[in-house]
C-alpha cells in the first residue's frame, strides 16, 4: 500500500469494475446468518417448506421479539438451522417466482413509529452501535448518528452509484432517522463527488477523502463524535437509509442492493444488483477462471470466507 498524509492507497491487483453496465443477478438461494462474531438467539416465525413473501418476517429475537429478521426474497424455506439455546446458524431460502412482497403498515411520523418500523422490517439489524459495533438495544437512544455515503475499502461499491435516482427516498430516510436522536446526524460523502440530493436542513454534510481508512464508519465516528458507554453512536450505510425512506413511502422493502463481484480469479469485474443474503457462489458461477478459489464476503482486507452475502 502507498502511504500519504491523508491515508492509504490500497492496491487490489484487479481493475475497477465498470459502473456503466450494472446488471441484476438474483441467485436461486439466499440465507440469513449472524454477522461474524454475532450471536442471534431467535424464535422461528415460519416452518421448513413454507412459502414466504419478500420482506416477510421469518425470525424474531428471543430477548426482543419486536426485532425481526425478514425474507430477502420470495421463496420456500429450505432449512432452519439452530445451535443449542436457539442460536441461529442459518436460515436458507429457495427462490420461488411468486412475485409476492410483504407490506408493512404503521405510522412512521414520530420516533416511536420509526423505531417500530425499523425493528419490524429487519432494518434494525443493519444499524451498528458504537463503541462495540453491535446491533443497538431495542430502546437505545443514540447521542448522534453517522450515515456513510463513502466507502474506502478496496473494491467496495461506490455508494454514490447505489444512490443514483434515489434522492427523494434518501432525504425521507434521513428525516425519519433524525427523529431517533436529540444529537446530530452526520452524512459523510466523498469530497469530490457529493451526493446529488437535497438533504433536510438538520443533516450535517461531512466531506470525506478517498484514501483508506477515511471511508470507514469507525474512523468518522471517532473524528466527529467519539463514542463511549454513556454516549452511544450509531452508524448506518446510506443505501440502508434510502431503503428506510422507500419503506416509509411504499410500505415495502427494496428487493436488491448494489454489490461488486471482484478479484483476480474472475474473468471480469462486475457490478450487480442482488438480494441481501445472496448465494455468493451463484454470483461467481460462470465468471471464474478454472482452479481452486476462496469466496469471501467483504473486501480482501476485512472480508471473511462464507456462503451467503453479508
Amino acid at each position: 500500500a502507498r502511504l500519504s498524509a491523508a491515508g492509504l492507497s490500497v492496491p487490489t491487483g484487479t481493475p475497477l469494475p465498470d459502473y456503466a453496465s450494472i446488471s441484476t443477478a438474483l441467485t436461486d438461494e439466499a440465507g440469513l446468518v449472524p454477522a461474524p462474531g454475532e450471536e442471534l438467539r431467535v424464535t422461528p416465525l415460519v416452518s421448513v417448506d413454507d412459502i414466504v413473501s419478500q420482506g416477510q418476517p421469518l425470525l424474531a429475537l428471543r430477548a426482543a421479539p419486536e426485532i425481526r429478521l425478514v425474507a430477502p426474497m420470495a421463496g420456500r424455506v429450505a432449512a432452519i438451522e439452530l445451535k443449542p439455546g436457539r442460536s441461529l446458524t442459518q436460515l436458507v431460502l429457495f427462490r420461488e417466482e411468486t412475485g409476492e412482497r410483504h407490506v408493512f403498515s404503521g405510522p412512521a411520523g414520530n420516533a416511536d413509529g420509526v423505531r417500530a418500523l425499523l425493528q419490524a422490517a429487519g432494518l434494525w439489524h443493519r444499524l451498528r452501535s458504537r463503541p462495540f459495533g453491535h446491533m443497538p438495544r431495542p430502546a437505545e437512544k443514540p447521542s448522534a448518528i453517522v450515515v456513510m455515503a463513502a466507502d474506502s475499502r478496496p473494491g467496495a461499491p461506490a455508494p454514490a452509484e447505489a444512490l443514483k435516482g434515489r434522492a427523494a427516498v434518501l432525504a425521507r430516510g434521513l428525516e425519519a432517522l433524525s427523529l431517533l436522536t436529540e444529537g446530530r446526524v452526520f452524512f459523510c460523502e466523498p469530497h469530490k463527488a457529493r451526493i446529488a440530493a437535497d438533504l433536510p436542513a438538520e443533516i450535517t454534510r461531512i466531506p470525506v477523502g478517498r484514501l483508506h481508512p477515511l471511508g470507514l464508519a469507525g474512523l468518522q465516528v471517532h473524528r466527529l463524535c467519539p463514542a463511549s458507554i454513556e454516549n452511544r453512536i450509531w452508524d448506518l450505510h446510506a443505501e440502508d437509509v434510502a431503503d428506510l425512506g422507500e419503506l416509509i413511502e411504499t410500505g415495502m422493502l427494496p428487493e436488491t442492493r448494489l454489490v461488486t463481484v471482484t478479484g483476480p480469479a474472475l474473468n471480469s469485474q462486475r457490478v450487480v444488483r442482488t438480494q441481501p443474503g445472496a448465494d455468493m457462489r451463484g454470483l461467481c458461477f460462470g465468471h471464474v477462471r478454472p482452479g481452486p478459489h476462496q469466496v469471501i464476503a467483504g473486501s480482501h482486507i476485512d472480508g471473511h470466507a462464507g456462503h451467503w452475502l453479508g
